[in-house]
C-alpha cells in the first residue's frame, strides 16, 4: 500500500512542536533550575506567536487577513509560559525523546497554597529481565515476554508538590519511563501538574482574582466589606464612599505563593453590588431616592398651574432621553401634576430621539388622552404634519397652557387616612374613568397592598366600566378574606345603576362622605 501523503503545513507544525518541546525540556525551571527563567519564557512566547496561522476572510471583493491575537511580552508571565508548555505537551502526551512517559496529575487549591505529597500508580513498559529486551534467550523464543521484548508493570511513585505550583510544572523520575525497543533505552517519567481551582477563584501569575458583593449602601456611603479568601477565612477590606461597580480592591499577601520562594501574591477583589430583598418601607425609600436623582438629572422642569412642564434643551438629546423623560413624567404625575413638554429651545426641528421620547411619555402617562407640547411655531407646524401629531396638543405659548388649566382635578395618587380606612379619590368629573385607569400608578393603588379596609371616592366619577368593576371585585375578595370591607363614597346614579345591573352593589358599604365611614 502506498504511504499516505503528509500535508506540508501539518508537517511543518509537527516539526515546530517537536523543536519547541526539545528546547523547553532543556530549559524548564523544574528540570534545569540553573537555566535563567527568561530563556524559558522567551521560548514559550515565540512559540505562542508562531503557532497561530494567518486567517483570511473573503469580503466579496478580496481576501483580508484577520490579525492574530496580540501577545504582549510585558504581560506574558512565567505562569503563561508554563500553560503554553503544558497545552503543547498534553496534545500528544509524549516528548521528542524516545521512551519518555508523560502522566498528568491534578492539583487542588490546597496543594497550590500549602504544598503536598502525592502518590500515583503508573503502568509502564520495561525491558524483559530474561532476554534484556532482545526477545530471544539462547537463540530461542523468550517465554517471559512472549517475544515482545517488554513487559507491562504497574508501580507506585511518590513526589512533592511545592507551594505555588501551577499547570505546566513537572516532577521527573529519571529512567522510570517506557522501554524504547527501537533505541534500546528507557526514558523518563514526567509527572505534569494540572491545577484545578474552585469556581469563585481565578489566577493571574501569583495574584488570586475573585469577586465580592457588598450591599448597595456600602458602595454609596463606604464601609467594610469581606470576601472568602483562598484558604477559606474571611478577608476584610475598606470600601471608600462613592465606589463604582467593578472597582478592584487589592489586598496584599492574600494571593498565591511564589513558586520556590517565600513571597505571596495579592488578592484582586472585584466589587459588584448585591441587590437586597426589600420590604415595603425600604421600597418607599428607594422610590424617593430615585425621585431625587431624577430631579437632579439633566432634564429640568417647572410647575405651571396644575402642569409640570418638562423643558428639553439641545444638550439633553442623548440615547437615554426617553427613559429619563418617562421617569421624570411619572414623578410629576405621582405628585399630582399633569406632565407637559416644552420644546421651545429646539429650533428649527426636533430630533428623532426627542420625538421617540414624546411617544414614550404619551404611552406611559396618556394612553387615552392628549398630551400638551409647547413648541416654537416652526416646530409646531412640523409636529402637526407628522403622523404622531394627532397624539399631542401642540401649542406655541405658555399663556395658552395656563389658560386651559383653570380646572383643578383631584389627585388620584395620594390616599387619605380616615381612621382605619384608606380613602382614594377617583378623579374629576371632566375625566373619564378609563382615562384614570390608563395610569399604572393608580392601578397599583387599586390592588390590596396588605390593607383590608379600602374606601373609594366615586363622587366625581360619571361612569364606570367593566375593567374597574373587576378591580373592585378583586379588592373585595381580599378584604373579605382578611376580615375587612370595601366602601364606596358618594356613588352617582349612573354608576349605581351599572353596579345594580351587574349584581355586585350589595358587596360594598355605601356612604355619602368620608365622615360617615365607621370607625
Amino acid at each position: 500500500m502506498d504511504n499516505l501523503s503528509v500535508n506540508p503545513v501539518q508537517a511543518n507544525l509537527l516539526e515546530t512542536k517537536n523543536s519547541f518541546l526539545s528546547k523547553t525540556l532543556l530549559s524548564h525551571p523544574d528540570l534545569h533550575p540553573e537555566v535563567p527563567i527568561h530563556d524559558f519564557r522567551l521560548l514559550c512566547h515565540d512559540y505562542e506567536v508562531a503557532r497561530w496561522l494567518p486567517v483570511f476572510l473573503w469580503t466579496g471583493e478580496r481576501e483580508v487577513e484577520i490579525p492574530n491575537r496580540v501577545i504582549d511580552w510585558a504581560e506574558y508571565t512565567l505562569q503563561d509560559a508554563l500553560h503554553t508548555f503544558a497545552q503543547t505537551l498534553l496534545c500528544s502526551c509524549e516528548t521528542p525523546r524516545p521512551g519518555d512517559l508523560v502522566v498528568p496529575c491534578r492539583i487542588e487549591l490546597r496543594d497550590i497554597l500549602l504544598g503536598n505529597y502525592k502518590t500515583i500508580r503508573v503502568a509502564r513498559d520495561i525491558a524483559c529481565s530474561e532476554c534484556n529486551g532482545g526477545g530471544q534467550v539462547m537463540g530461542s523464543y523468550c517465554r517471559a515476554c512472549g517475544g515482545k521484548c517488554v513487559n507491562r508493570t504497574e508501580e507506585r511513585f511518590s513526589f512533592e508538590i511545592p507551594p505555588g505550583s501551577t499547570t505546566g510544572n513537572l516532577f521527573r523520575f529519571a529512567g522510570k519511563g517506557n522501554f524504547s525497543l527501537a533505541h534500546k533505552l528507557t526514558g523518563d517519567l514526567l509527572v505534569l501538574f494540572e491545577e484545578c481551582l474552585p469556581n469563585p477563584f481565578r489566577r493571574k501569575g501569583v495574584d488570586c482574582i475573585c469577586e465580592a458583593e457588598p450591599d448597595v449602601t456600602t458602595f454609596v456611603l463606604g464601609g467594610t466589606g469581606f470576601v472568602e479568601g483562598p484558604l477559606g477565612e474571611r478577608v476584610y477590606f475598606k470600601v471608600p464612599p462613592g465606589t463604582q461597580s467593578g472597582k478592584v480592591i487589592t489586598i496584599p499577601g492574600q494571593g498565591f505563593p511564589q513558586y520556590r520562594t517565600r513571597s505571596w501574591g495579592n488578592l484582586q477583589c472585584r466589587l459588584i453590588p448585591k441587590i437586597p430583598s426589600i420590604d415595603h418601607g425600604e421600597r418607599e425609600l428607594f422610590i424617593r431616592l430615585r425621585e431625587l436623582q431624577i430631579q437632579r438629572g439633566g432634564i429640568q422642569y417647572r410647575t405651571q398651574g396644575r402642569f409640570g412642564v418638562l423643558v428639553i434643551r439641545p444638550e439633553n438629546d442623548s440615547p437615554m432621553i426617553a427613559e429619563e423623560l418617562v421617569d421624570l413624567a411619572v414623578v410629576l404625575q405621582t405628585s399630582g401634576l399633569v406632565p407637559a413638554v416644552d420644546l421651545t429651545a429646539l429650533v428649527p426641528f426636533a430630533p428623532r430621539s426627542v420625538l421617540n421620547a414624546l411617544v414614550a411619555v404619551y404611552n406611559r402617562c396618556f394612553s387615552r388622552g392628549q398630551m400638551k407640547v409647547v413648541a416654537h411655531p416652526e416646530v409646531a407646524v412640523a409636529l402637526k404634519s407628522l403622523q404622531i401629531g394627532a397624539l399631542f396638543e401642540v401649542i406655541v405659548s405658555d399663556e395658552e397652557l395656563e389658560g386651559r388649566a383653570s380646572h383643578q382635578s383631584a389627585n388620584p395618587f395620594q390616599q387619605v387616612r380616615q381612621g382605619r380606612w384608606e380613602v382614594y379619590p377617583m378623579g374629576a368629573t371632566f375625566l373619564m374613568c378609563d382615562t384614570l385607569l390608563g395610569t399604572p400608578d393608580l392601578l397599583e393603588n387599586l390592588e390590596p397592598h396588605g390593607h383590608a379596609f379600602k374606601a373609594f371616592d366615586f363622587s366625581q366619577v360619571p361612569q364606570i366600566d367593566s375593567f374597574l368593576i373587576g378591580k373592585l371585585i378583586r379588592v373585595y375578595k381580599y378584604a373579605n378574606s382578611n376580615g375587612g370591607e370595601v366602601a364606596l363614597i358618594g356613588v352617582l346614579p349612573p354608576v349605581r345603576k351599572i353596579l345594580e345591573d351587574t349584581g355586585i352593589l350589595s358587596l360594598f358599604r355605601h356612604v355619602k362622605s368620608c365622615d360617615e365611614l365607621p370607625t
